[in-house]
């Protein structure tokens, strides 16, 4: 009776160790698959747990670019949102937009070099003046006062240094004459020419009429 009592808490014993050994074992096992599976594959890339995947579906012309932006995740890649690109500035601002990873927008090359600030002057004779915020670029439109004189263009700059042109004020002269010019009549002007026994005075009327009482 003894004896068959402890063969059987030996094989009680053998039978729990085992079983928690195959318990060890299969946890070890989904461990080592859920560590497998905490990484994603895409892009020719091999992405970690929350990392953020970017994939360009449109990247020509850069002003319609669009992408789907996904989540790697223990089972794969999931919660991809697709998106459309703003750039906040023309096109036609920089000369020359990459495609970087991990962003869904094309950048411009000039601030992911860090680069001073530019000008930019189209064709339409607009000029704007840009600078780096980040990788973004923000670029606003430049006037120019005109310049009544002679302009020196200033690199880096829109508007160039304006020197003006001073002028001395606008003389004339008056010509003074103590001559006075003879009266210009028309040819028609009635009694014109006078003559000198033509005009009678008041005085020689007088007389004439005293004259002409005495031969009476």
């Amino acid at each position: 009776m003894g004896g068959n009592f402890n063969v059987a808490i030996i094989f009680l014993v053998a039978l729990l160790i085992s079983s928690e050994s195959r318990f060890v074992n299969k946890v070890s096992k989904k461990e080592a698959i859920e560590r497998r599976s905490a990484t994603c594959n895409a892009n020719n890339k091999t992405y970690n747990l929350g990392e953020t995947i970017v994939y360009h579906k449109v990247t020509d012309p850069v002003e319609n670019a669009m992408c789907d932006v996904c989540q790697c995740s223990a089972g794969g890649i999931t919660g991809c949102t697709p998106y459309a690109c703003d750039l906040g500035v023309m096109p036609s601002l920089c000369d020359n937009w990459i495609t970087k990873e991990g962003r869904c927008c094309s950048i411009c090359e000039t601030c992911s070099n860090n680069a001073n600030p530019w000008i930019k002057r189209l064709s339409s004779g607009d000029c704007y003046e840009c600078s780096c915020n980040g990788e973004d670029v923000n670029c606003h439109l430049t006037w120019c006062a005109p310049c009544p004189g002679v302009t020196v263009n200033i690199p880096g700059q829109c508007c160039p240094q304006c020197t003006p042109t001073t002028h001395p004020p606008d003389s004339f002269t008056i010509q003074w004459t103590t001559t006075q010019a003879s009266p210009n009549f028309p040819p028609n002007f009635p009694g014109f020419p006078f003559r000198k026994r033509d005009v009678i005075s008041p005085d020689e009327q007088i007389d004439d009429k005293e004259h002409d009482s005495k031969e009476q």
